[in-house]
């Protein structure tokens, strides 16, 4: 880490923090928790530049450390994050969230394969930002499970080790896994493409049978959706953006990724409806809203959404006021209200935002929505995706009496 003036730096970090949206009681926090460093150097003797050893002999002597389990007082825990921040502000130029995955540590020779495939990925937007995450965090662990068997050349891998690193997944859902390899697989095809590898071992990467066409989904009933609704509490900031969240994937299914990527010039306000280029096919979507949708966004953009340069529709609450994360699938915004509304779902069931999204779905089929409305709704390319999507129960709907006449937006998700 190159040396700075430290004054400069923490001027420079202040700055930045006024910037990002921080308020200023946050901001005066920070400059309280810099200062003291500043002490420090001055009543030791330390040259006055920024150095990482300069910070762990400061938290030291306050006997705080980056124990993992370390039991630790508030006011030490909050010296420990201010000097996080400043580290990677001296390192990065900027402060990120505080929020990162843990990705497994691997040796750098792999650095040049994952550089590469992630360069392939990202050509042309062919992989959605969040399945390029997900892919990247695999190949991580992939990595780290070579450099422990000491396999460090792309021809020491054989069917048999990548045997072994299945075998190792065993605590992960078939379905999980069979994702992980389909990641795996993808790499491999991508380093077969570059001539670093044979073919024959891309063909070598177990299949994992999923059951998924043998199992029938669960979808949530029209009271728990709207259940779920009513927990959120619409008179504060994040109650007004996360019901605009919610009501989006209830009412108009649309994917995670889509509501994230949403952009304020997405919405035709004139006709009432949202035009967007769908994230997963790439395909146009134009779906009309409902007046209680457009009247949530309305909610939110006017009384709730933080003055930003962004022109994604939904950004985090709390500064930096950025748009919300390509990692985040609304899981645990939704795992928040289910609490709230304290409903008890099957184990089996779907419990993240995409439930919301097959709710609608099912129920336009129980209301005898036809196949092709289903699939326009979804974005769905073909009627025969919309079919494979649903998989619904013939019996159960045997057994539900419904007008087809019903209008299913008011009484369905």
């Amino acid at each position: 880490m190159e040396e700075r003036s430290l004054t400069t730096l923490i001027d420079d970090a202040l700055e930045h923090l006024k910037n990002a949206g921080y308020t200023s009681g946050t901001v005066r926090h920070y400059r309280g928790w810099w200062n003291g460093l500043i002490a420090f150097a001055e009543a030791n003797e330390w040259p006055m530049c920024f150095t990482t050893a300069l910070v762990d002999s400061y938290l030291e002597t306050r006997g705080i450390t980056d124990a993992p389990g370390e039991s630790l007082r508030s006011n030490q825990r909050q010296v420990r994050l201010a000097m996080r921040v400043l580290k990677e502000f001296a390192l990065h130029g900027v402060v990120g969230r505080r929020r990162h995955a843990t990705l497994s540590p691997f040796h750098q020779h792999w650095r040049q394969y994952l550089d590469s495939y992630i360069a392939s990925c990202s050509e042309g937007r062919r992989s959605p930002l969040r399945c390029l995450h997900h892919r990247v965090l695999m190949l991580h662990h992939f990595f780290h499970f070579l450099d422990s068997r000491n396999i460090s050349e792309l021809r020491q891998i054989k069917a048999a080790t990548l045997e072994a690193f299945v075998a190792k997944q065993t605590h992960l859902r078939p379905r999980t896994m069979s994702t992980q390899l389909s990641h795996l697989r993808s790499f491999l095809n991508h380093l077969c493409v570059t001539g670093e590898v044979e073919p024959k071992l891309v063909d070598q990467v177990p299949k994992i049978r999923t059951y998924r066409d043998d199992r029938l989904p669960t979808v949530w009933s029209h009271d728990d959706v709207e259940r779920l609704l009513t927990a959120v509490d619409r008179a504060s900031p994040v109650g007004k953006r996360d019901y605009a969240i919610l009501i989006l994937a209830a009412r108009l299914g649309l994917r995670a990724g889509d509501i994230r990527t949403l952009r304020l010039d997405d919405i035709d306000w004139d006709n009432n409806s949202i035009h967007i280029v769908q994230g997963k096919t790439g395909q146009w979507l134009d779906q009309p809203f409902p007046p209680e949708v457009g009247e949530a966004l309305i909610d939110y953009l006017k009384n709730a959404r933080p003055s930003s340069k962004f022109r994604e529709v939904f950004l985090r609450v709390h500064a930096p006021h950025e748009p919300v994360s390509a990692r985040n699938a609304f899981y645990d915004l939704v795992a928040r209200y289910r609490r709230l509304a304290g409903l008890k779902l099957p184990r089996e069931s779907r419990k993240g935002l995409h439930a919301l999204r097959h709710s609608l779905a099912s129920r336009m089929l129980q209301a005898k929505i036809p196949i092709d409305t289903i699939a326009g709704t979804l974005g769905h390319a073909s009627p025969e995706t919309t079919r494979a999507y649903l998989r619904v129960d013939i019996e159960s709907l045997r057994r539900v009496s419904i007008d087809p006449m019903e209008d299913y937006t008011n009484d369905a998700v």
